[in-house]
């Protein structure tokens, strides 16, 4: 069972699934559940207790999902993994994440772990003589020079630096969450004297904010920032009122595509991109992802003996080779793809082509590659994206061994399940409220203890206890 993104579901005898199929020696029955759909389905599949062999859990710490597996529900994957080159995990770390409280009941869904990116007007830095900021302060400066320095030179005051959206939810790679981070504030939770804390009790947290709020107050900020949908964001950007997001490096990816639509002759001149920040304490702290994007958990149900389960996992380990990472991703080399400088270029010459291409982006959501990426990147369609997916991926390498790790994310506490959401809303709307002058550190940390008040005092003291008994 999988979440289907796209329109249309892969026909069972379409190009793709017969090749994966032939591929790996086994007939694959699929249900593909529109993913808006897909977690109500996952709870109904799990309260019926009639599991597919394989299913796509998005979400490690889901209540459901990790009830049932310590029910025994589904295989204790810990000790197996290793068994199987191709799926011993690339990274610990991430492992640990993807597993709830040190048991891995499944392989995890490898995403990319490092995607923090600035997004900056390139041709407003042309204009102003100005290059790509690379600390904080930096980021300050053209804030201010894109906000008063009227770099689109149309002569009038319209243009502010930093396009902030109302997506403020805790470790979620939020901006608010990079510039924290880039503070030196922990990513989510860090340690302190020894014990897990959220990062909304370090210094650095507020020392982050003191300086954003500085930033609003300035007008160097969107001034409806607090009530922006950031399905919006990329308006501004392109409309020419605000010159910086930080987001991911899809998000410039995707503005890049914008301004090639309305202006086909010189889009890559209004797109530049730069990595994590560096801090006022001249480190770099760098937010990454979780680096999974859930996990493929594999049924007791329908896969009742050990002999069984090696059999599924010499097919996973099959599937997250080069050869099988590669046909998941990108297909068939001639049929689906030709390589072209290492990169994927794809075959799109009928109607036949579009479909097996859309197939492979929804099969490419089940390419486990927990060993790490050995599929092809698509090659880009155009020399400006060439050149940003290029520093993109050389600006991710280097933020990556620089990432500031989240270590709760090892940890489920059934507390943090009940409330941590409920209880989020606590800090987010305090937060809000201050960058907003709303009201005052010392309101704002009145608030961060009526968090520990209302029930945050259970999920640190769950969180370090499940933190003691791992260590």
């Amino acid at each position: 069972m999988a979440p289907l993104l796209a329109g249309q579901a892969p026909a069972e005898d379409g190009q793709v699934q017969t090749a994966i199929e032939d591929f790996a020696g086994v007939e694959l029955d699929i249900e593909w559940v529109p993913g808006a759909n897909y977690p109500e389905r996952l709870t109904t599949t799990l309260a019926s207790g009639d599991i597919p062999a394989l299913v796509v859990v998005e979400n490690s710490k889901y209540p459901a999902f990790v009830q049932a597996a310590e029910a025994g529900a589904f295989w204790d994957l810990t000790d197996k993994l290793d068994d199987h080159p191709n799926l011993t995990p690339e990274s610990e770390e991430v492992l640990r994440a993807s597993a709830v409280n040190g048991t891995a009941y499944g392989v995890y869904l490898w995403r990319d772990p490092m995607r923090t990116a600035v997004t900056l007007r390139q041709d407003w830095l042309d204009n102003l003589g100005l290059e790509v900021p690379g600390t904080t302060e930096d980021l300050h400066e053209v804030a201010r020079a894109f906000t008063e320095q009227d770099p689109d030179g149309n002569g009038q005051d319209d243009t502010y630096g930093l396009i902030l959206p109302n997506w403020n939810r805790l470790g979620a790679g939020t901006p608010y969450d990079a510039i924290e981070t880039w503070f030196g504030a922990p990513n989510g939770w860090g340690e302190v004297d020894g014990e897990l804390v959220p990062s909304f009790t370090t210094d650095e947290f507020f020392e982050a904010n003191r300086f954003l709020r500085g930033m609003v107050e300035e007008g160097l900020v969107n001034p409806d920032f607090a009530t922006f949908d950031g399905a919006n964001w990329n308006d501004p950007f392109t409309n020419g009122e605000g010159g910086i997001i930080i987001d991911t490096g899809s998000r410039a990816k995707g503005l890049l595509d914008l301004f090639r639509q309305s202006d086909p002759e010189d889009y890559g001149d209004y797109v530049t991109v730069t990595g994590n920040l560096t801090g006022p304490d001249g480190e770099l702290h760098a937010l990454p992802t979780p680096g999974h994007g859930g996990v493929l958990a594999i049924s007791k149900t329908a896969v009742p003996t050990e002999e069984m389960l090696d059999r599924v996992l010499s097919i996973l380990d099959d599937l997250s080779s080069q050869e099988g990472q590669t046909l998941m991703i990108n297909g068939v080399e001639g049929t689906h793809f030709n390589e072209v400088d290492d990169y994927a270029e794809p075959i799109v010459e009928s109607e036949a082509d579009e479909v097996a291409q859309a197939d492979l982006s929804s099969f490419g959501l089940l390419e486990t590659a927990s060993n790490g990426k050995l599929y092809h990147t698509k090659r880009p369609a155009g020399r400006p994206e060439q050149e940003l997916v290029a520093t993109l991926e050389r600006l991710a390498a280097d933020d990556l061994e620089q990432a500031v790790r989240n270590p709760a994310l090892a940890y489920y506490s059934e507390v943090q399940a009940e409330r941590g959401s409920q209880l989020e809303l606590i800090i987010t709307d305090a937060r809000a409220k201050y960058l907003s002058g709303l009201i005052s550190e010392d309101e704002l940390r009145a608030e961060i203890d009526r968090w520990f008040a209302e029930g945050g005092q259970q999920i640190v003291d769950d969180i370090n206890e499940l933190h003691s008994q791992a260590s």
